[in-house]
């Protein structure tokens, strides 16, 4: 029993552990990183950049270690990890440096990340929509709701500039989990449609959240009902630029020839002049590993497997074991009627009273078969005499008996 409990525990130590790693090495999950190549990520825009030649650069490192040299940093939540008030500094001396901000917002009930990153411009997200509702059916339609966002303006310029040369279709291959309704083969051709639109008409998911626009910025898109979906204000020598649903960059919607001219309008607008395009991977749960890191033969995570493995293994072994003093052997005949009949026989046989104990137990026989109003056996004598192996046999016919009648 003990070893069975012993195996128990480190089996369900082991499950453990492995859930652990699985979680610790599960990617980038669905989530607006350049990592994921699932529906909400990033994946397809990263490496459409930089099919384009375009400066893109995954940011892997705090925001406090951007370059000098102005560029265009994107930042896309929900974020995964804590957007710090040196992270806020960081982010104003780029725009002090004439860098660019674009701020991609979930859509959804912000989280306390993108509350502290919206605190950090005075940003204030604000309920356009209503919750999701109960009945599964409504759940399923409210859940898939898209939008086409409507340009406002003739140009995402802010002097308005005349498009020149025409492009061809980009095919681009990305692994098949970068496309939900394409599960066959090692990889699929993602074919963007690019139409020539003098504005473009991205869709997005509906959202329930929204940034409200401060008085100053400029209104670049805004959805059905006239709420600002897109726009832009200055801070310092830079600019921010809100969406208000990050899925308008996603992979599944970014198959959309707008949503991919929205993409281009947006790097072509606000990428200065040689700078480089960052995607904020840190806030995303990304980081590079540094020198000293690599060194090390064991990293965190592993440390944290050997020490947990460990803190179990000290567990399971502690229970096994029993507690308390060990317990001494019970005795055959533990009960005191049984050691009193014992003794008493083993008297009797050292007095020879076999004799007299036969007469006993034929005349209790009697007694109980006339009080019952039995019949006694045939071939139970009259009177006893004999010895042990008589007396023996004796009990054994009145025991028949006994248990025959029910007595």
């Amino acid at each position: 029993m003990r070893s069975r409990g012993l195996l128990l525990g480190l089996a369900a130590a082991a499950s453990l552990l492995l859930l652990v790693f699985l979680a610790a090495s599960s990617g980038a999950g669905n989530r607006p990183t350049t990592k994921s190549t699932l529906g909400r990520g990033y994946y397809a825009a990263f490496h459409y950049l930089q099919r384009q030649a375009a400066p893109v650069i995954s940011w892997e490192q705090e925001l406090d270690t951007l370059p000098e040299t102005p560029g265009l940093l994107i930042i896309a939540s929900p974020i995964t990890s804590a957007f710090t008030r040196n992270d806020g500094y960081a982010v104003r001396g780029w725009l002090a440096r004439g860098g660019h901000l674009i701020l991609l917002h979930s859509g959804g009930t912000p989280t306390p990340g993108e509350t502290a990153l919206f605190d950090a411009f005075k940003l204030h997200a604000a309920q356009i929509r209503h919750e999701a509702p109960w009945a599964f059916p409504q759940w399923i339609e409210w859940k898939r709701a898209e939008q086409t966002l409507e340009p406002v303006g003739e140009s995402i310029h802010a002097h308005p500039r005349a498009k020149t040369g025409t492009r061809d279709l980009t095919t681009l291959t990305l692994p098949d989990r970068a496309h939900p309704r394409a599960r066959t083969g090692a990889g699929k051709s993602l074919r963007f449609r690019w139409q020539a639109h003098d504005r473009a008409h991205p869709r997005a998911k509906v959202g329930t959240y929204a940034i409200q626009s401060p008085g100053e910025a400029r209104v670049l898109y805004q959805d059905a009902e006239g709420t600002p979906a897109v726009f832009a204000f200055g801070v310092a020598r830079g600019d921010i630029v809100v969406v208000n649903n990050s899925s308008i960059l996603s992979n599944r919607l970014l198959r959309e020839g707008s949503n991919l001219e929205f993409l281009e309008e947006l790097i072509e607008e606000f990428t200065p002049a040689g700078g480089a395009i960052y995607f904020d991977e840190w806030h995303h749960g990304h980081r590079a590993a540094s020198a000293e890191a690599r060194r090390s033969i064991l990293g965190p995570f592993e440390m944290l497997a050997l020490h947990l493995a460990f803190l179990y293994f000290v567990a399971v072994w502690t229970l096994s074991r029993p507690f308390g003093p060990r317990p001494e052997a019970a005795p055959g005949h533990a009960g005191s009627t049984s050691r009193w009949l014992l003794s008493l026989a083993s008297l009797h046989r050292r007095n020879s009273h076999a004799e007299q104990a036969g007469q006993l137990l034929l005349k209790s026989a009697r007694q109980l078969a006339r009080s019952r109003h039995k019949t006694l056996p045939d071939d139970l004598p009259e009177h006893f005499s004999g010895g042990n192996q008589q007396l023996l046999a004796l009990a054994r016919t009145i025991g028949r008996w006994q248990q025959e009648k029910k007595l």
